[in-house]
């Protein structure tokens, strides 16, 4: 069988003239200030892995020595609180002192950290991995990566080492930040030959069956009107982020079925892309992302449930071309509006008019720790109060009594 990755319907009437290109340079949203770094030839040509290993250490310490002497790290913690006391009470984070093996060292194994990947590319730029070329002009000129999805806890380090209320007591802090690499650490032991060791992370549920086959099959009944990258079609195409994203630029919805885990890289290239994701299980964005997605998820999305998938009973492309064309447009622009909350700043630039991933982050962390504590002053449950599998509608509904997708998220359909 051919390796199919992703698929997207496509409306060719012309009437979504919208390119991506034009999302990429919309200066309103400041995607051009997200990094002003250009690439040099040598940064594409590839390198020996100890050499890169060495080389990430030497920049990852200019990186630390550059943020020390622009944004007042961990060195000058105090003086920034007490210039910023006011506007810092409540939001004080203190960052957990650990081991330098649960991070640093990791980074300077990066040749060993997976068994297919070149970790020590993506671990380069804070995190942010290889600088993206624009040769066939399919993004902005300036500030894009090449980002592998697993190294998201050094780029969320970096960016805390520009947090503006660190405090260096904790007993001030309203949240602690533990700076291990967790997703690198355990990915030394996954999927490799040492099969003790692997089945030691425990037994787990029998996943879902995968409703990926129906989906291809109802795209290529649609012909024309939905396209599929296979992975066998060209020189690697799955794994160059040129390919993906032009796709995703060309079309106006985007197939996002559950793939390894419910959520898919793919989800947020797509929104990148300016391209309406379509999903088959509430689990892939709606319970997950409270923070970054509009809690209407039909004012982004397309929700079709993985069930009538299954049993034949929808057709996809049907209820796509059912959506009115005003809707459609209406849609697009709420995921263009998105593009900031999923996309996490250079570590090494300062954002002065938007907030990232990260700035959301931290701030539903902190506003969740001041409901918390006043919930329990005032006697009121919290999601602690609830089981896990319902704490997701809790968290969203503010109540935990039946709901039409609880047969999605009932233990062992996560």
């Amino acid at each position: 069988m051919k390796a199919i990755i992703l698929s997207v319907f496509n409306d060719r009437s012309g009437d979504f003239n919208l390119r991506t290109k034009d999302v990429f340079g919309i200066q309103e949203h400041g995607i051009e200030n997200f990094g002003q770094h250009s690439v040099s030839k040598k940064e594409l040509e590839p390198h020996d892995h100890n050499d890169q290993a060495r080389d990430l250490i030497e920049n990852e310490a200019q990186s630390d020595k550059n943020l020390v002497e622009s944004v007042d790290p961990e060195e000058h913690i105090d003086e920034r609180v007490e210039s910023n006391s006011d506007s810092c009470l409540g939001k004080y984070i203190y960052v957990h002192d650990i081991p330098s093996k649960f991070y640093k060292d990791l980074l300077q194994k990066c040749g060993s950290l997976s068994n297919w990947t070149n970790m020590c590319d993506f671990a380069s730029n804070s995190g942010l991995g290889p600088h993206l070329p624009n040769f066939e002009r399919v993004y902005s000129n300036t500030g894009w990566f090449s980002t592998n999805q697993f190294l998201l806890e050094v780029i969320f380090h970096n960016r805390m080492k520009q947090y503006n209320c660190l405090t260096k007591d904790s007993s001030q802090a309203s949240a602690i930040f533990v700076p291990y690499y967790a997703g690198l650490d355990v990915a030394r032991y996954l999927w490799g030959s040492n099969m003790f060791m692997r089945d030691s992370g425990g037994p787990r549920p029998n996943l879902q069956s995968s409703i990926r086959n129906e989906i291809i099959d109802q795209c290529r009944d649609a012909r024309r009107k939905c396209k599929l990258l296979e992975c066998t079609s060209g020189p690697d195409k799955c794994h160059k982020p040129v390919f993906v994203m032009k796709m995703f630029q060309g079309s106006v919805f985007c197939l996002q079925p559950p793939g390894d885990s419910l959520t898919r890289r793919s989800i947020f290239d797509s929104i990148l892309a300016g391209c309406i994701p379509v999903f088959f299980h509430p689990g892939s964005a709606y319970v997950q992302y409270l923070w970054h997605l509009p809690r209407d998820y039909t004012k982004y999305s397309v929700f079709i449930p993985a069930f009538d998938i299954k049993n034949g009973r929808v057709s996809i492309e049907r209820i796509l071309q059912k959506i009115p064309r005003q809707k459609v447009v209406e849609m697009r622009e709420e995921v263009i509006k998105l593009i900031p909350k999923v996309i996490y700043a250079d570590p090494s630039s300062r954002l002065e008019t938007l907030e990232d991933a990260f700035d959301i982050v931290v701030k539903g962390v902190l506003e969740r720790v001041d409901t918390i504590r006043r919930d329990m002053r005032e006697g009121k449950n919290t999601s602690f109060d609830y089981a896990e599998k319902v704490s997701w509608k809790y968290n969203l509904f503010g109540t935990v009594e039946e709901h039409e997708w609880d047969p999605f998220l009932e233990r062992g359909q996560m």
